[in-house]
C-alpha cells in the first residue's frame, strides 16, 4: 500500500500592503513554519493548507504572523 503524499503550502498576505505571496512548499507543518521564520521579513497573515493526493485541506490561519514569533 502506498503512503499518501502530503505537502504543506502557505499563502502570505501583507498586513500593510495586502500583497500576496505563495511560499515554498514543505513536507510537514514544522518545516513550513521554519521556512517562514527564516525568510519572511514582514508582518503578514498566513493561510496554511495541505495537499493530499490532489485534494486540498485547510490547516490554519495565523493572523499578524511576525518572523520573530512562534507560528
Amino acid at each position: 500500500m502506498e503512503r499518501e503524499k502530503i505537502t504543506y503550502h502557505a499563502l502570505t498576505i501583507g498586513v500593510e500592503s495586502g500583497k500576496t505571496y505563495w511560499n515554498k512548499s514543505a513536507t510537514n507543518y514544522q518545516q513550513l513554519i521554519e521556512h517562514l521564520k527564516r525568510y519572511l521579513k514582514r508582518d503578514c497573515h498566513v493561510v496554511i493548507y495541505r495537499e493530499i493526493d490532489g485534494g486540498i485541506e485547510f490547516v490554519k490561519h495565523i493572523s499578524n504572523f511576525n518572523f520573530n514569533q512562534e507560528g
